[in-house]
This record gives C-alpha cells, structure tokens and sequence, in this order.
C-alpha cells in the first residue's frame, strides 16, 4: 500500500479553489487534499453582489456590482483550459458572453488627471492623443535599451524602464488594476505578462517583437493540451474566437462559489476557512 501525501493548499482564492479543483480530480487515491483559507469566505478578489434596483419600474429589477475582477478573457491555453472547467462546473448556461464587435469590447477608456478619456485604436491615433502623445518620445527607446539581464522584476519596474514613468502610472497602472486588482509595483511582470518578459530577453525590444510576432510563451505540454481540449470540444475553438470576454448571469463570484460546490460535494478536499 502507497504511503498517504497530504497536500495543503494555502489561500480559498480563484488559484486556490482551481488548484483544490484539479488536485482532486488527478491526484491519486492515497493522496489527501486540504484546503485553508484566512477568511470566512472563499473566492477571494471574485466578490459579486446583485442588490435591488430602487429605480425599477416595478421595483423587481436588480443592480450586479462587482467588488473585484468582472470579466474573464478566453484567448490562449488558459483561457480554453478556464472554458473546459466552466463547462465541467455546468456554467455553460450562465455565461454572459461580449462579442469581439461589441461596443463594450472595442471602446476602452481610461479615467487619468480628472479626465475620462477613450483610449485610440491605431497608431495615428495614438500619436495625437492626449494622453499619450507626450509619451510616445519616451517610449520610443524601447526600440535602442536592449535588455536588463534581471530574471525578473515588478510590472512598474519593467514598463518604467521600457516606456517611462507616464506610461506606466497613467496606462498600465490602469490596466492591471481592471484585470488582476493588483498593484503594479508588487506584481511579477514575468508571471502576469510572461509575452512581454520574453519578447525583451529574444528582442531587446518589446516593439521589435511585436513587429516580428515574437514573444510566444507556449510550451509543448500547452500546445498538447490545447489541441486535447479543441478535440474534445471543437465548439470551444468556435466561441472563443467571436468573444472579446465573458462573465456569469450572477457574475464573476459564480466561478468561486461552483469550485468550492464541486469541491464539498465531491469529498476529496478538506475546506477550513477563518483559519490562522
């Protein structure tokens, strides 16, 4: 008889509950899973709250708001490898799919210096913005400062030394709050934007390697398991490429609040929360 392994997974968040999840269904028989988390609730940053409408009509609408993260993107291998858990979680149904030709998925704005502003979509547009045009010169060096030599460093560190501090206190700062609710200047730049990090150590240049479509992060067991889930569930393939993001009917918290359904009901991981 194998000798028994527990494994504990620390923090009830989404990558606690997703790695509870698969443990579960890979890990072998005499393995015992358990899963802690510091607070009352699991789910961490997902937190969705549908509250009553008080301007409705017949007073029975309802307001989603979302504490957190509120979309999630389906493109590359995570985002295929997010789609078949939704569908082995039984959320298909829920989804709240934004097509690629949307209004919400082309028209992106940032609020900077009092000012919302509607961020361009070509390069022309760029170079009059006003918020961007004075950075553009800055960003410019990108093409001639080669690479760091650092094995890694934070998001603010990496695009201030790229592109300058404006681009990254009134861009990108922006734009890592929108998707991980995280501060720049903590965050990996080589675990959050692993293309980004690539494309600098095989170009030098961030610009460079998008013009020569660098920067690919994709291992073999990705593109393996990519073609396994496309096999299996070739209408995957199909809704990822018309969708620019997607949600759930009740929001981002559905995800959560199924891992951890899936988890109690299956009996193969411990779940102790308000745990020190």
């Amino acid at each position: 008889m194998a000798p028994r392994t527990h494994i504990a997974v620390l923090g009830g968040g989404i990558s606690g509950l997703s790695t509870a999840w698969y443990l579960a269904k890979t890990a072998p028989a005499n393995v015992k899973i358990t899963l802690i988390e510091g607070t009352k609730r699991t789910g961490g940053w997902l937190h969705s709250d549908r509250v009553a409408d008080p301007l409705h009509p017949n007073g029975k609408g309802s307001v989603l708001l979302e504490r957190g993260p509120r979309s999630l993107r389906p493109q590359g291998i995570s985002g295929l490898n997010t789609l078949e858990m939704v569908r082995d979680l039984g959320l298909d149904s829920k989804i709240e799919p934004v097509s690629k030709t949307s209004p919400a998925a082309m028209n992106r704005y940032i609020y900077s210096h009092k000012t919302l502003h509607k961020l361009p979509s070509s390069i022309m547009g760029a170079l009059t913005h006003p918020l961007l045009a004075a950075k553009i010169p800055r960003a410019g060096l990108d093409l001639v400062k080669g690479g760091s030599g650092q094995e890694d460093e934070s998001i603010q560190d990496f695009v201030t030394r790229r592109f300058g501090k404006g681009f990254s206190d009134d861009l990108i700062s922006a734009m890592v709050h929108g998707i991980y609710a995280g501060d720049v200047s903590k965050l990996s730049v080589r675990s959050t934007f692993g293309m980004l990090y690539h494309m600098e150590k095989d170009y030098g240049s961030i610009v460079l390697g998008m013009l020569l479509g660098g920067g690919a992060v994709d291992t073999p067991w990705d593109l393996t398991l990519k073609e396994k889930i496309v096999k299996e569930m070739p209408d995957l393939q199909e809704f990822v490429n018309k969708t620019s993001i997607y949600s759930f009917t009740d929001g981002l918290e559905e995800l959560s609040r199924s891992l951890e359904k899936d988890l109690v009901k299956g009996g193969r991981v411990d779940i102790h929360k308000d745990s020190v």
